[in-house]
Parts: structure tokens; sequence; C-alpha cells
């Protein structure tokens, strides 16, 4: 505050601009031997991955007579020719003796110039982002317009302090970027309240810190049959689900035993879910408990990050029919949200058998795996012959599926 002030008394009395402006003073824009001690202070904190777009400090005080924007300095600052465009290129500034766990809200002045590549100065500036933490990047290109080619606005962005009570700030400049000029100024961070947590079915997930969010949902579109389901967070079975959860491994073929309506099912646990048709399926659950993301224990894992299964690993995927889950040969992709079985090491199949269990403890084989030697009746007792439509029915005293 102290240093902010001795400058910000210059610039109202003339003399700070005068004395930057002079050629035979200023050594530069930034001109860090003048004011060395507001750049130790203010400056050093943000480094950039770029040494082409290395963060400045502009003390240059005509700058705020050049457009409307009343943008003053001092100000951080990316710069790079009218008639060229910023680099791909991450600052960041560490906020430190934060609660772990807790969320913040990081806000910032910022200023951007779309670049003369552009013709048309009405051209949508594009490609940077403010980000805090784990939370979801903003755009911050989207400001008013404050003169030719300039846009200011000031932004917000949430994220969550790690287990070191530390919170990363990150102005991110994209390849495609349209821009010549990043600006930025009055970067606070303050206590937020702490927000839902809306999963996305494309976006990989992970939780460093546990806590508690108002609300968690996630949604996606179940195919026909059986899908494999993880869920960050605990979820209560309506009379509308079908989920089942793992039981054992016995030589080729694994079992799943379906969920009663009221049970929950385990944060970062995984799970078959079963639908009759293709549908848009919801999971939400409110004071959700979200712990630090971690794969369950066992053979059946939980995944909540996008990979391609390695060749020599022995990790199974469920196939489209949801009758086994087939060895992945090393080009098998496992989307966020979804399970696989991991075998370890060792010699494994080709393939792993389905069997689920229903509400009454009765063995259901996969879809097609009933025998055709014995007699089939359907749920009332009614023996079947020709063909059979699609549902559950009784062999040799157990359920199968049709």
């Amino acid at each position: 505050q102290a240093l902010y002030q001795t400058e910000k008394t210059g610039v109202e009395a003339g003399t700070y601009g005068k004395r930057v402006l002079d050629p035979s003073k200023a050594v530069s824009w930034n001109d860090r031997e003048q004011f060395k001690d507001t750049y130790n202070f203010l400056g050093k904190p943000w480094k950039s991955n770029n040494d082409k777009n290395a963060p400045m400090m502009d003390n240059w005080a005509g700058e705020v007579m050049d457009h409307e924007s009343g943008f003053g300095v001092p100000f951080y600052q990316m710069w790079v020719k009218e008639n060229t465009e910023l680099e791909p290129t991450i600052l960041t500034a560490e906020k430190t003796g934060l609660v772990a766990g807790k969320f913040y809200e990081v806000s910032a002045l910022v200023r951007v110039r779309l670049s003369d590549t552009q013709e048309d100065v009405n051209t949508t500036v594009t490609g940077i982002t403010l980000k805090a933490g784990n939370g979801e990047a903003v755009d911050v290109c989207v400001g008013d317009v404050k003169g030719d080619r300039i846009h200011v606005g000031t932004f917000k962005a949430v994220g969550q302090a790690d287990a070191d009570g530390k919170l990363t700030i990150a102005f991110e400049v994209v390849d495609g970027c349209n821009a010549s000029w990043l600006a930025f100024r009055n970067v606070m961070v303050e206590e937020a309240a702490t927000p839902e947590l809306v999963l996305s079915d494309s976006k990989d997930f992970h939780n460093a810190v546990a806590y508690t969010a108002p609300k968690a949902t996630y949604t996606r579109t179940m195919l026909s049959g059986y899908n494999t389901l993880s869920l960050p967070f605990a979820y209560t079975v309506t009379a509308d689900d079908y989920i089942e959860k793992f039981v054992e491994k016995t030589e080729n073929s694994i079992t799943f035993q379906r969920l009663e309506t009221g049970a929950q099912t385990v944060a970062n646990g995984a799970y078959l879910v079963k639908v009759e048709a293709d549908v848009e399926k919801t999971y939400e659950a409110t004071d959700a408990e979200i712990p630090v993301t971690v794969q369950c224990e066992g053979i059946f894992k939980s995944n909540f990050a996008k990979f391609t299964m390695a060749d020599d690993a022995n990790l199974y995927k469920l196939s489209a029919d949801g009758t086994t889950f087939n060895h992945s040969n090393g080009n098998a992709v496992i989307k966020p949200f979804r399970a696989y079985i991991d075998l370890g090491t060792g010699a494994a199949p080709n393939a792993i058998r389905v069997k689920h269990i229903d509400g009454e403890e009765t063995a259901i084989e996969g879809v097609g795996a009933a025998s055709t030697a014995a007699p089939i009746y359907n749920l009332q007792g009614v023996r079947q012959t020709g063909s059979l439509q699609r549902g559950v029915y009784l062999q040799n005293g157990k359920k199968v599926i049709r």
C-alpha cells in the first residue's frame, strides 16, 4: 500500500509521468531501475512459461491518455508489436496462507487489444482466460469496447485452495489468440461461497482437498443395455435406477448385484448401470461430500480422467452389448466417470463373462449367455417356444436374460 500510494501521488502530481516519458531518463517502458522497489514487491510474483511473453510492470503514465479506457498505471502486461499476436503463454502467481479446501474468488481488471492482423476492428478478441486453482477458466476478452481495438472489463474466477493453503492464479494465452496485448491490474483474492459441483462428461475431474458441495450433478447419455459408472460423490438409488455393484470374480467371469432402491453408492466407487433404451440420466446429491479423488480398491476400477489402455496391461473394457469385459489390446479408450477391470500382472483371458444377481440373489447370466438345451419359461411359468423377445426368463431354475 505504501509503495502504491507513493507512485499514485507522483502520477497525480504529474512528476511521475514526466519523468518516465523523458527519453533521457526512462530506460524502458518497464523502467525497473527507477521503480525497482515497486517491481520487486509486485512484479516478481508473476511467472511465465514463455520467455518471449514475460510479464512486465508498465509505469508509463502517458498510457492512460492513449484511449478512453481509464486503465491507469501501474499494471502488468504482456505486449508484442501491434501487427503480431501473443504466443501461447501461461502467467501464474500464487496466493499462500489460505484455508486448505476453501474456495476463493479472484477478480482482476483486464484490458486486451485486438491485433492489427485482424483487418476488421470489430472482430471478437479470443484466446485469453483467467483461472483460479482447479476452477473453471473465464474468458477475459469480452470486456467493454474502450477506444480503438481495446476491450476492458473486470472478471472473476473461483477456485479451491490446495492442501497447503495455496491458490494458483493463471492467465493463459492459447494457440490462435488474436490479441497483441494483455494488461491487468487490481488482482484481488477474497473468500467465496462453495459452488455447486456440475460435472461435464467430456472433461476430466480431480479433487485434491475434500469439501462439501451444496449440490453435485452429473449428466450423461446412457446407451441401451449396460454402462459403467463412477461418481465422485455418494448417490442414493431411486426406483428409476438399475445400478449394480461388483461382487466377485471367479475364473473367467465377473458377478454384479443390483442395488435396492434407497441404497447409496460410494463416492469414487465403480458400478454398472442398465437402461432399456438410450436415455439422458442425471445423478445428483445435495450437501454432497466430495472426497479426494482416488480409484476404488479391487479389480473393478473407477476412472475420472480419459486415457488409452496400455497394450501390455491386463485391462478390460465393457463390450458394447454388455455381456463381457474385453482385453484392451492397447487401443481401448476409457472416458472419465467410467469404470474398467484391472487384473494386474500374469496370464489373463481375452474376455471376462459378465454375470448378474438380482434382488432375490438369483444368478442371471449376461445377455445371450443362456443355454438353448433346457426348456425356457417366462416369469409366469409358461414354456416358451420359437423366437423370444428380449427379456428375463427362467431356465434350469435360474433367471436368464435373452
